[in-house]
C-alpha cells in the first residue's frame, strides 16, 4: 500500500513519502493515515445511553411543540432500492436536501451543503475554501471515511478505485436537483464501500431553468457558474459549468478548479426515458505543510510553505454515463446505468510522480410487481478499474518504481418487499460479489487472488399514518481493499504487501420518521460491529515500524444516534437541525476500549431562515464538532483536537430576476481544525487549520422569471 499523506489526503496515496511534504526530524518515523475502530464495554453502553438521552433532548428543543395536523408537502421519491420509491416505504434513515434548500444555503460547494444542511461530518486538509479535498464521514470511520462512505452521481459511483476522496467539488451546485443521504450499511443495494452510508447526488433534468451567478470573496476568491436548460418536444438538455479560483488564506494554498456537466434526456412516455450525461473537470493546486503544533498553537501562516512551492498538483478527470428506464407493462420495469471515467494526476516534485486510473460500470436491473405479493428487484453490477503509478528516482531510491493494480468486480443482488397490509411491510435482500485482484510492482513478483463477500439485510417497516413510520433493520455490508492498499511504503520504496480480505460490517438499526405539527423529524439508533477492518498501520504499540495495510485482528464497535428536524414555525420562519452522536471503539485487543481517532462523539448542525419581506431574507447556520483524538493516536495517549463551533450568516435580497446575497463565514473567527495527527510523542503534533472569517458577495440572475 502507498503511504497515506496527511497534507495530501485529498490527492493520493500513491507512494510519495510524507517526508517529501512534511519533513520530520531524523530518527522520527513518518506516520501515515491510520483509521482504527473501537469496542464498547457494559460501562460504555451505560454512559452512551445516558449521552444519547441528553442528545435527544438537545435536538428536540428545536422541534415545533404544536402536534396534530399533517403537512401537505408532496411525497418525496428516492432511490432506496435502485428504483425510485416513496420515502415513507424505505426502512432506513434517508435525508433529502432539495434544490430549493441548496439555493437558500450559505454554501458555495457540495461539502458545505452536506455539513450545513445534512449534519454530515466533513474532514478537509485543504485550505483554499473551495471544498477541494473534502471527505464526508457518515459512519464514524475517521481517516478511512473515503473508503466507507459511498458517493454516487445519479446512481453511478464517484468513489475512485484508490483511497482518495470522491471529487465532490467537480459537480456544480447549479446542476443538482437533490441530494439523498442514506445513513447505515447499504451494500445490498449498492455493493462495495457502502459500509457507513451512501450519498446520492441527483442532477436536474432539462426543465427550463436558466441562470448565471458570480461569487466574489476574501483572499482573491471568485466562483462563477451558469446553468442552461432547454426542452424541445420530448428532448431536454441541461448544461452546467463552474469555475473557481482562490489565492488561499495561507501561503501555498492557492487553487483553481473548472468543471462542466451536461445531460440530455429523451422522454419515451409513461415515465420512461433515455439519458446521457458527461462531465469534465480540471484541478490544480498547492498543498501547505501541516502546522507542527497542537491545534490553536503555532504560526499557521509561516508554517504553510511546502518544499515544492512552485510545483502544483494537477489532475484532470472526465466521465460519461448513460442509461434507460423502460416499463414493459404495469408489472415489469427495466433500468440500465452504465459509465466510464478516467483520471490523470501529476505531482511535480522529485521529477514528477504520475498516476492514471480508469473504471467502467455497468448496472442493469429489473423490478417486478406482484400485487399483494409485493415487488422484487434483481440486478447485476459490473465494475472494472485500473490504477498505474510511476515514481521516478528520488532521495530514497535510484530506480523508477512502477505499480499497477487491476480490479474486476461482479455482483448479483435480489431485494424483495412484501406488504403485510396497508401499514406493515417486510423487506429483505442479498448480494454476492466476487473480486479478481491483480497487483504488480516493478521490483516484486505479481500476485493475483479471487475474493468474495456477501451482504444481506432484513427489515420491518410500519407506516402507521401519513408521514409517520417506524422501522427495524439488521444487515451485513462490506468493502474490498482499494488499489493502493495492496502496497506498503517503507523509506520511499513501494513494497507489495499482498491481497487483503474484505472488511465485513454487521449493523442493527431502528428508527422512524414523524410529523409533529409543522415539523418533520427523523431519528435512528444503530450499532455496528466491524471485522477484518482494512487499516493502515505505520507502527505497532511497541513502536516497531510496520508501514503496511492490514486486516484488523480486533473487532471495532460503533454505536450511534441520528436526529434530524425541519420546522416551519410560520410563513416567514423556517428552522432545522441535526445531531449525530456516535462512539467508535475497539472491542478486543491491546486497544480495547480506545476510541478511533478523528471520530468526534457529537456532530451538530442548526440552521434557520427568516423572511423580512417577499424580497428580503436573513439566514444563519452553525456547526458544532466535539473533541476528537488526533490521527494515529490509537492508544488515546495524548491531547485531543479541541471541540469547535463555526457559524455563518447571510442576508439576501431578490428583485425581479436578480438575487444578491452577502455571506459571512466563520463569523466569530474561530480557530479550529478538522484534521490533526500525533506521531507518537507528547510534543509531536501536526494539524491543518480551518479557514478564518471570510466574506462573500454573490449575484445570481435567473433568465426565466
Amino acid at each position: 500500500m502507498l503511504a497515506r499523506i496527511p497534507a495530501l489526503q485529498s490527492i493520493i496515496r500513491y507512494g510519495v513519502s510524507n517526508a517529501l511534504f512534511n519533513p520530520v526530524p531524523a530518527g522520527e518515523q513518518v506516520r501515515g493515515c491510520i483509521t482504527l475502530k473501537v469496542p464498547m464495554s457494559n460501562i460504555f453502553y451505560k454512559k452512551a445511553s445516558q449521552k444519547l438521552a441528553y442528545a435527544t433532548v438537545a435536538t428536540l428543543v428545536f422541534i415545533n411543540p404544536i402536534a396534530g395536523a399533517q403537512t401537505n408537502e408532496p411525497t418525496i421519491f428516492v432511490s432506496g432500492s435502485r428504483f425510485e420509491e416513496n420515502i415513507e416505504r424505505i426502512p432506513g434513515n434517508v435525508q433529502v436536501i432539495t434544490s430549493e434548500e441548496i439555493q437558500n444555503a450559505t454554501a458555495n460547494n457540495i461539502s458545505e451543503i452536506l455539513q450545513q444542511l445534512g449534519g454530515v461530518l466533513i474532514n478537509n486538509q485543504g485550505g483554499a475554501g473551495l471544498g477541494i479535498g473534502a471527505v464526508p464521514d457518515l459512519g464514524g470511520y475517521g481517516i478511512n471515511a473515503p473508503s466507507n462512505t459511498l458517493v454516487l452521481l445519479n446512481g453511478i459511483r464517484l468513489n475512485p478505485i484508490d483511497s482518495t476522496n470522491a471529487p465532490l467539488n467537480t459537480i456544480p451546485l447549479e446542476a443538482i436537483n437533490r441530494i439523498e443521504i442514506i445513513s447505515g450499511g447499504a451494500s445490498v443495494q449498492f455493493g462495495n464501500n457502502a459500509t457507513g452510508g451512501v450519498i446520492n447526488i441527483i442532477t436536474k433534468d432539462g426543465k427550463p431553468l436558466n441562470q448565471a451567478n458570480v461569487i466574489l470573496g476574501s483572499y482573491g476568491t471568485w466562483i462563477t457558474g451558469a446553468s442552461l436548460g432547454l426542452r424541445e418536444n420530448n428532448t431536454s438538455i441541461r448544461l452546467s459549468v463552474n469555475s473557481s479560483r482562490s489565492n488561499g488564506w495561507r501561503e501555498n494554498t492557492d487553487a483553481l478548479s473548472n468543471s462542466f456537466n451536461g445531460r440530455i434526456t429523451q422522454d419515451l412516455g409513461r415515465g420512461d426515458h433515455l439519458y446521457l450525461d458527461a462531465n469534465v473537470s480540471h484541478f490544480q493546486g498547492k498543498y501547505p505543510n501541516l502546522v507542527r503544533a497542537q491545534v490553536g498553537q503555532g504560526d499557521v501562516y509561516s508554517s504553510a510553505v511546502a518544499l515544492s512551492v512552485s510545483s502544483p498538483f494537477l489532475q484532470d478527470t472526465s466521465g460519461i454515463r448513460g442509461g434507460i428506464k423502460k416499463s414493459f407493462n404495469e408489472q415489469w420495469l427495466f433500468e440500465l446505468d452504465t459509465g466510464y471515467s478516467n483520471s490523470s494526476s501529476l505531482i511535480n516534485h522529485g521529477g514528477g510522480m504520475s498516476a492514471d486510473k480508469w473504471q467502467i460500470d455497468l448496472a442493469p436491473r429489473i423490478k417486478a410487481t406482484w400485487g399483494v405479493l409485493g415487488s422484487t428487484v434483481v440486478g447485476y453490477d459490473f465494475n472494472q478499474g485500473n490504477l498505474g503509478t510511476n515514481l521516478p528516482p528520488n532521495q530514497f531510491s535510484a530506480i523508477t518504481t512502477k505499480n499497477s493494480v487491476v480490479l474486476n468486480n461482479n455482483s448479483l443482488y435480489l431485494i424483495h418487499r412484501l406488504p403485510m397490509n396497508d401499514q406493515w411491510e417486510v423487506s429483505s435482500g442479498v448480494r454476492h460479489q466476487v473480486q479478481l485482484a491483480s497487483a504488480s510492482s516493478s521490483s516484486y513478483v505479481p500476485d493475483t487472488k479471487t475474493l468474495a463477500a456477501n451482504a444481506y439485510d432484513v427489515a420491518l417497516n410500519y407506516q402507521y399514518a401519513a408521514g409517520q413510520k417506524l422501522y427495524l433493520k439488521y444487515g451485513q455490508s462490506y468493502r474490498f481493499a482499494n488499489t493502493d492498499e495492496y502496497f506498503a511504503f517503507n523509506n520511499g520504496v513501494s513494497i507489495f504487501s499482498g491481497i487483503l480480505s474484505p472488511q465485513i460490517n454487521q449493523t442493527s438499526e431502528m428508527g422512524g420518521a414523524f410529523q409533529v405539527g409543522n415539523s418533520t423529524i427523523q431519528m435512528s439508533m444503530f450499532k455496528s460491529v466491524s471485522n477484518n477492518e482494512i487499516l493502515y498501520v505505520p507502527r505497532l504499540a511497541n513502536g516497531t515500524y510496520v508501514g503496511s495495510n492490514i486486516n484488523s485482528p480486533d473487532a471495532i464497535d460503533r454505536l450511534g444516534l441520528i436526529l434530524n428536524n425541519k420546522s416551519t414555525l410560520s410563513s416567514n420562519l423556517l428552522i432545522g437541525g441535526g445531531l449525530r452522536y456516535q462512539q467508535a471503539k475497539y472491542a478486543t485487543g491491546i486497544y480495547q476500549g480506545k476510541q478511533v481517532p478523528l471520530v468526534p462523539t457529537v456532530t451538530m448542525n442548526l440552521y434557520g431562515e427568516y423572511k423580512l419581506s417577499q424580497a428580503f431574507k436573513l439566514g444563519a447556520n452553525v456547526n458544532y464538532i466535539a473533541a476528537q483524538f488526533y490521527d494515529a493516536d490509537t492508544a488515546n495517549e495524548f491531547n485531543q483536537i479541541p471541540s469547535y463551533a463555526v457559524g455563518n450568516v447571510f442576508a439576501m435580497y431578490a428583485y425581479k430576476n436578480m438575487e444578491t446575497r452577502f455571506t459571512v463565514k466563520n463569523i466569530t473567527n474561530t480557530q479550529f481544525a478538522s484534521y490533526g495527527a500525533n506521531y507518537g510523542s507528547s510534543t509531536l503534533y501536526y494539524y491543518a487549520p480551518g479557514e478564518p472569517r471570510m466574506y462573500f458577495l454573490s449575484m445570481k440572475y435567473n433568465f426565466d422569471k
